[in-house]
């Protein structure tokens, strides 16, 4: 089984990634992309957290 431990996704995915210039995927997509890559699971975390002001 594989377990993505760090995945993000967005109901409106207007944001671009800092890595690859790329639009965050929606909840949708994000499981197309599991099911092609052979993933089981994903880990869903949020975009900000309360350590970041």
């Amino acid at each position: 089984m594989i377990i993505d431990i760090h995945a993000h996704v967005l109901a409106f995915p207007l944001i671009k990634s800092r890595f690859n210039n790329k639009l965050l995927m929606n909840d949708d997509q994000l499981v197309a992309l599991m099911d092609k890559e052979g993933v089981d699971k994903a880990v869903l975390l949020p975009l900000s957290n309360a350590e970041t002001p």
